[in-house]
């Protein structure tokens, strides 16, 4: 069960992974998932569901919420009644994509910064974390697999 803040996982670490995750509310007004966290939570990336999906937080630029209703990445998405949100993600080194109860995706950019972006929360290369958070009440994790990947490398092409 869920029942803080950004709780960090302990012992999975990772910027090449595929999640598998199924939560569901037990009365959390917040719940989701912070990837590329900091050691001490105050930064990442968070996919968080209240009302509809958020990546980056709920008043990020990058909230499903502010689409057009006919823009097909970036619609608004509600869980049915009694139905769990289940993510999966891939993530490689900053290229990230979420696939949400197999009917929306999104993907971007994770914009690590090393310098400045820290007092704006972004990750750094050193975050790696991965948390689990819930507001406002709880939420139970139902499931959650994580497998390591290999990143894509990049290949010289030739001349």
């Amino acid at each position: 069960m869920v029942s803080a803040t950004n709780h960090a996982i302990e012992g999975i670490k990772g910027d090449a992974l595929e999640i598998k995750l199924t939560m569901e509310s037990l009365g959390a007004d917040a719940f989701g998932i912070v990837l590329r966290r900091s050691p001490d939570g105050s930064r990442g990336m968070e996919i968080r569901y209240r009302d509809t999906v958020y990546i980056d937080g709920e008043k990020s630029m990058f909230s499903l919420k502010h689409g057009e209703a006919s823009d097909p990445v970036r619609k608004p998405f509600t869980l049915r009644p009694d139905e769990p949100l289940r993510l999966t993600i891939f993530i490689d080194k900053i290229c990230f994509e979420a696939f949400v109860n197999d009917r929306i995706c999104y993907d971007r950019i994770i914009h690590t910064c090393d310098h400045t972006g820290k007092a704006l929360g972004l990750p750094t290369s050193e975050d790696l974390g991965i948390g689990l958070f819930a507001e406002g009440g709880n939420a139970v994790v139902k499931s959650m697999d994580v497998w390591k990947m290999e990143a894509i490398k990049k290949k010289a092409y030739p001349q």
